[in-house]
């Protein structure tokens, strides 16, 4: 798991962990484990949930690549690593010299390339982020809770908490969530309270019921 943990930061830089989790359908645990010796070893640095890839790991990983920007892959004739994804007549999976290591000396033929590679590993392990939308929509009520305490605008602040619950609602629907009933804020600050009150809540519920479908995806794979 930690050599799909380097091709990962690898490919986004920046992730939260418990999306690492729900895309690769490891337990929590287990990746808060390979992830502490990822950043033991200096590749990663963490900020609470965030995980960012350091410039002592890019290099590590990527060696002179990483100052060329953009995403390197992989590819090669045989699936010889569990996470690589198969595209065409060839597999792919984000390049790391890590997995240089392990893929070119079984393969018949491997390379390294950076452009129009990769969609079909990105659509499968890096398109759904739900706990970095969750992250942001969190964020973003904490900050639009202190604008209301400072005394901000009553129709700006309405109608970004009105943004935040369609936000909110498109993520459960795309995680296959139940709906959440919570009715359209008035505009009295009275009731605007109410709203940012149930928003939390809302937040609170989706971060449990996301958590607990992260560990049936583990169950399932």
């Amino acid at each position: 798991m930690l050599l799909a943990l380097y091709s990962y930061a690898a490919a986004l830089k920046r992730f939260v962990l418990s999306d690492f989790a729900w895309n690769f359908r490891c337990g929590l645990a287990e990746a808060e484990r390979v992830a502490e010796e990822a950043v033991e070893g200096g590749y990663l640095a963490r900020s609470e949930e965030v995980l960012v890839l350091t410039e002592a790991g890019c290099l590590a990983l990527l060696d002179g690549l990483c100052r060329r920007g953009g995403r390197w892959w992989l590819v090669s004739d045989e699936g010889l690593v569990w996470f690589m994804v198969r595209e065409g007549p060839l597999w792919v999976a984000p390049f790391t010299f890590k997995l240089w290591d392990r893929v070119s000396a079984k393969a018949r033929f491997a390379a390294v390339v950076r452009g129009r590679v990769g969609v079909a590993w990105l659509e499968r392990y890096a398109r759904g982020r739900p706990f970095e939308s969750l992250l942001a929509i969190e964020r973003g009520v904490r900050r639009l809770i202190a604008r209301v305490r400072a005394g901000s605008g009553r129709g700006a602040v309405l109608e970004e908490v009105s943004m935040y619950f369609r936000r909110l609602a498109e993520l459960r629907r795309s995680c296959g969530l139940g709906e959440v009933p919570i009715a359209a804020p008035g505009a009295s600050w009275g009731d605007i309270g109410v709203a940012l009150e149930e928003l939390v809540r809302g937040v609170e519920l989706t971060r449990r019921e996301l958590l607990a479908a992260l560990e049936d995806r583990r169950l399932s794979r």
